[in-house]
C-alpha cells in the first residue's frame, strides 16, 4: 500500500503528520484547562448545567460573547471622559484658546468646538451605533416585561424576530439577518447586557402546564391585572369584551338517534369521512352584544361565495392552515375597531388567551393607538376563564352540527363543503347569540361583575397535588418566575 519514492518512506511522513496533531491536540488542552475553564466557571455557575440543553447552549453564546467584548482597551482614540469636557469648555470660555485647552486635555480640538457650539456633552462612544435609540429599547423592554407579565413569554428567538420585524416596519438600517428574518445573537446578548431586568429564564415544563391546566397563582394575577385595569380605567360592561377563536368541521359528528328495538348497527348521514377545519373568531361584550364573526377559511385564494348567507357584517379571509396568525389577527383588530370605535380618550377592554398570533409588536402598537387594553388569560385556563368558551361555543356548536344534519337531509344527503359554512353557521349563530349569553359568561368567569373568588379552592385541589408531585420528581428543573421583576409594569398595551 504505502510505495517508497526515491528512498523516501511514505510511512514515515504519516507518522510525523500523526504525531504533529497529537501535540497540537495536548497544547490546545492544555490552554483549555488553563485559561477557558477557570473563566467558564466565573462566568457560568454551575446551576446553568441544569436547565437544560437549549438553554444552556444559549448561556454558553452569550457567555462567549461576553467574554469577547469584555477585553481590555487597546486604542488610545477618546480616552476622555465628561467631566475633562466640562472642564475644557469652562477653559476655553474664560478666553482660553481651542487648540491650546484641548492639547492640555488630550481633547480633539473638533470635539471641544463641537462642545461649545452645540452643548453636547456625554461619554464618548467608540464603535459602531446600536440600531435602535435608547427610546426604542424601551419600548422594546417594555412589550417583553409586559408580555411575561401577561402570560405571553417570549423565547430569544420570538425576541429576535420581532427585533427584525420592528427594523423593518420602522425602516430602521440594520444588518440583521435578511434570510432568517431575526436579529443576531450579538443583538440579543447587547439587548440582554443593557436591560439586566430582562433575563433569560426557563419556563415551566409545558407537560407540567397541560396536566395542571389551572393554576392558583396564575389565576390570581389574571384578576389582579384585571382589577389593576378596571380601577385605572373605570370600564363599564359595554367596554369589556372578550375574543377567541374556535374551530368548526365540515364532517359533524353523528348524535344520538331513535331506532327499531334491538338494531344495534345504525347508519346515520354525515358529511364526508374527513373534513376541513374552518376557524371562526367570535367576541363579546360583558353587557351582551356580539362584534360580527370573522371567518378564516383553509385556502389560498378568496372568493365571495365564501361568505354566501353569512351573518351581517362578518368578514371572511384565508391562510394555509385555516387558523389566525399575526397578519390575520391585525385584520381582526381592524374590524373589532370598525365595529366597536374605541378611542385613547375611551378605550375598551379586550380579554383574550395566550395564542402566539397575539404578540407581535405591530398589533401592540395599533392597540396604543387605538385605545385597546389587551389582557391575556393563563395558559390552558379557557375552560374556566374564557367567557366564550365557558357559555357560548358549547351550544353554539351543538346548534351547528344540527343545522348540518339539517341541512344533509333536505338536499338529499349532499355533503357540506366550505362555501355552505357561512349560511349554516348563520343559522345556529343567530339562535345561540343572545344577550343572556353574552351576560352569563362573564358573570360565571368572574370578570364583570368582579369576582377574584369565584372559584374555590376545590378547583384548585387536583392541580396543587400535582404541583406537589411535580416539585419532588423534577426540582432540579424548577422555573424562574418573571412576573415578580417589576412591579408594576402597566397593563394596557
Amino acid at each position: 500500500m504505502f510505495e517508497d519514492f526515491d528512498g523516501f518512506d511514505v510511512r514515515i511522513l504519516f507518522r510525523k503528520l500523526s504525531h504533529t496533531a497529537s501535540l497540537i491536540g495536548c497544547v490546545l488542552w492544555a490552554v483549555v484547562v488553563r485559561y477557558l475553564l477557570p473563566t467558564i466557571d466565573r462566568y457560568c455557575p454551575q446551576h446553568l448545567l441544569k436547565i437544560g440543553p437549549e438553554l444552556f447552549s444559549l448561556q454558553l453564546h452569550l457567555m462567549f460573547l461576553q467574554m469577547a467584548q469584555n477585553r481590555e482597551r487597546v486604542t488610545e482614540n477618546a480616552a476622555w471622559m465628561n467631566e475633562t469636557l466640562e472642564m475644557a469648555t469652562k477653559a476655553v470660555q474664560n478666553d482660553g484658546k481651542i487648540q491650546a485647552v484641548g492639547k492640555s486635555f488630550n481633547i480633539p480640538s473638533s470635539t471641544l468646538q463641537e462642545g461649545i457650539s452645540k452643548g453636547k456633552t456625554g461619554d464618548p462612544k467608540l464603535g459602531r451605533n446600536s440600531v435602535f435609540t435608547a427610546r426604542q429599547q424601551q419600548n422594546l423592554k417594555k412589550h417583553v416585561m409586559l408580555l411575561a407579565k401577561m402570560f405571553h413569554g417570549l423565547s430569544p428567538v420570538q425576541l429576535r424576530r420581532i427585533a427584525f420585524d420592528f427594523a423593518e416596519k420602522n425602516r430602521i438600517k440594520h444588518n440583521f439577518n435578511r434570510q432568517n428574518g431575526t436579529a443576531g445573537k450579538d443583538w440579543l446578548y447587547n439587548f440582554l447586557r443593557r436591560n439586566p431586568t430582562v433575563s433569560v429564564t426557563k419556563p415551566e415544563d409545558i407537560s407540567v402546564n397541560s396536566i395542571l391546566g389551572f393554576s392558583q397563582q396564575e389565576v390570581a394575577q389574571f384578576y389582579k391585572n384585571v382589577e389593576k385595569s378596571m380601577t385605572k380605567y373605570k370600564f363599564p360592561p359595554t367596554h369589556i369584551y372578550n375574543m377567541d377563536e374556535t374551530g368548526l368541521l365540515t364532517f359533524q359528528e353523528p348524535g344520538v338517534i331513535l331506532s327499531p328495538k334491538g338494531q344495534t348497527t345504525i347508519g346515520s348521514i354525515t358529511s364526508c369521512e374527513r373534513g376541513k377545519t374552518v376557524s371562526v373568531i367570535c367576541a363579546v361584550s360583558a353587557a351582551g352584544s356580539f362584534v360580527p364573526p370573522m371567518f378564516i377559511y383553509p385556502q389560498q385564494r378568496m372568493t365571495t361565495v365564501l361568505g354566501k348567507d353569512g351573518p351581517p357584517g362578518a368578514i371572511y379571509k384565508c391562510s394555509k392552515s385555516g387558523c389566525t396568525n399575526e397578519e390575520l389577527f391585525m385584520v381582526w383588530l381592524q374590524h373589532f375597531v370598525q365595529t366597536v370605535k374605541p378611542e385613547p380618550q375611551n378605550p375598551v377592554l379586550l380579554i383574550l388567551d395566550n395564542h402566539s398570533s397575539h404578540v407581535s409588536l405591530l398589533s401592540y402598537q395599533f392597540c396604543t393607538e387605538n385605545g385597546i387594553v389587551m389582557i391575556s388569560i393563563p395558559p390552558n385556563s379557557s375552560h374556566k376563564l374564557q367567557p366564550l368558551d365557558v357559555t357560548f361555543y358549547g351550544p353554539l356548536k351543538s346548534a351547528f352540527y344540527e343545522e348540518c344534519d339539517l341541512f344533509m337531509k333536505a338536499r338529499h344527503m349532499m355533503k357540506i363543503t366550505p362555501f355552505d359554512i357561512a349560511g349554516v353557521f348563520n343559522r345556529a349563530y343567530s339562535q345561540v347569540a343572545s344577550i343572556e349569553k353574552g351576560v352569563s359568561g362573564f358573570q360565571v368567569t368572574g370578570i364583570y361583575p368582579l369576582n377574584p373568588n369565584i372559584f374555590s379552592s376545590e378547583d384548585f385541589l387536583v392541580p396543587s397535588v400535582l404541583q406537589e408531585s411535580s416539585k419532588v420528581v423534577s426540582a432540579v428543573e424548577k422555573s424562574n418566575i418573571i412576573d415578580q421583576q417589576q412591579e408594576a409594569l402597566g397593563i394596557s398595551c
